[in-house]
């Protein structure tokens, strides 16, 4: 497996991981040896896929690790950008479009030259051209 090469650059990060096999002659050695080193806790599982959830313990408790584990990481981003915007920072790209830009493309569009050409004249993409021609058509930000 690839994998197995770049396990030994990666310390051990805060992951959980599953190894399956659907038999119990199957192996779980080789999956075992590409993510030992990448994982701190590893689950193993030897049964059929047609099991339902509440019937496969190595899943359900690999589930539940992976769901506690995205919630913390959404917690800390929307604590992290509410801390930034106290601060004034305001994160995203900034706009393509200045106000010198935004005059070229509404007196380009006034004189009744198509989107595309304006685009290609102005060096910016189409949906920015739509997008300055129709800033109330433009997604709002929650």
């Amino acid at each position: 497996m690839a994998a197995s090469g770049l396990t030994s650059a990666i310390p051990p990060i805060a992951r959980a991981c599953a190894v399956r096999v659907s038999t119990d002659k199957q192996k779980t050695q080789h999956q075992h040896d590409a993510l030992d080193a990448i994982c701190l806790k590893v689950f193993e599982e030897k049964i059929s896929g047609k099991l339902a959830v509440d019937d496969r313990p190595g899943l359900t408790a690999a589930l539940a690790l992976a769901e506690d584990r995205r919630r913390d990481i959404v917690k800390k981003t929307k604590n992290g950008l509410d801390s930034a915007r106290a601060r004034g920072r305001v994160g995203g790209r900034r706009p393509v479009v200045d106000d010198d830009k935004r005059r070229v493309i509404l007196a380009r569009r006034a004189e009744g030259q198509s989107i595309r050409e304006i685009a290609a004249a102005v060096k910016v993409s189409v949906g920015v051209v739509h997008k300055t021609l129709n800033p109330e058509a433009a997604p709002v930000d929650s």
